[in-house]
């Protein structure tokens, strides 16, 4: 084999080599997370990232809520899961992000998401993301008709179980809506939010294709809270 051959087909298999190791590292980190997505794709499973920010405006803002939402289209089942704030349980009582805490800052809009060191922590795979500001959370509230106790915009670093509380209501009253979401007006009032309230990995359009996909079924969902059954 003439040298300069032979010294290509070593540099060839030294790439692939290289780059084999690379992967294999990479996705040895990700293990948990490559692990859930495989699960997600053989059950045609989405899961959609939901956050509350307090000033989605401004360069920096707090993180007031972070929720899981997972879902297959063909099924009107929706599980729900709240990684932020975290409820209390008998192992972790008092602990990380349960109780009182410094307020996790979230920058970068909807990109921004994927360097949080707590969904990085948890192995969390998301499919779409929403972020909203309070203002925005405030509005579909009252569209959902959720007869609040308390601010919706609760500190959650300085009151986490009483802001998860809000949040928990907030999730049953949507889940409750059914024919209501069909009232019209609602669907404009939400894509009024974009982008100063509002902003997602999905596009305006892409989300009235998402309301259909809902109106198909008359917004009968099926809401079930795993964590609460632990």
């Amino acid at each position: 084999m003439p040298p300069l051959l032979k010294f290509l087909n070593w540099k060839l298999f030294g790439s692939f080599l290289l780059l084999g190791l690379s992967s294999g590292l990479f996705l040895g980190s990700l293990q948990a997370t490559w692990a859930s997505a495989s699960e997600g794709v053989q059950k045609q499973q989405v899961n959609y990232l939901f956050a509350v920010v307090s000033d989605e405006q401004g360069e920096v803002a707090t993180l007031q809520a972070l929720w899981l939402a997972a879902t297959r289209p063909e099924s009107g089942e929706i599980n729900w899961m709240p990684l932020y704030p975290q409820p209390l349980s008998d192992a972790d009582a008092r602990r990380g992000f349960s109780s009182a805490h410094e307020a996790i800052r979230l920058s970068g809009g909807v990109d921004g998401l994927i360097g949080l060191p707590l969904l990085r922590e948890l192995g969390i795979n998301w499919d779409e993301a929403f972020i909203l500001d309070n203002d925005a959370f405030e509005r579909i509230g009252v569209l959902l008709n959720v007869e609040t106790q308390g601010d919706l915009s609760i500190q959650t670093a300085i009151q986490p179980q009483l802001a998860l509380q809000e949040q928990v209501r907030f999730v049953q009253a949507f889940c409750q809506a059914g024919s209501q979401l069909a009232v019209p007006g609602i669907l404009d009032t939400i894509l009024a939010l974009y982008p100063e309230h509002l902003r997602s990995s999905l596009n305006q359009f892409e989300v009235i294709a998402l309301w259909d996909q809902l109106a198909e079924r008359d917004f009968s969902v099926s809401c079930h809270h795993p964590w609460a059954d632990n």
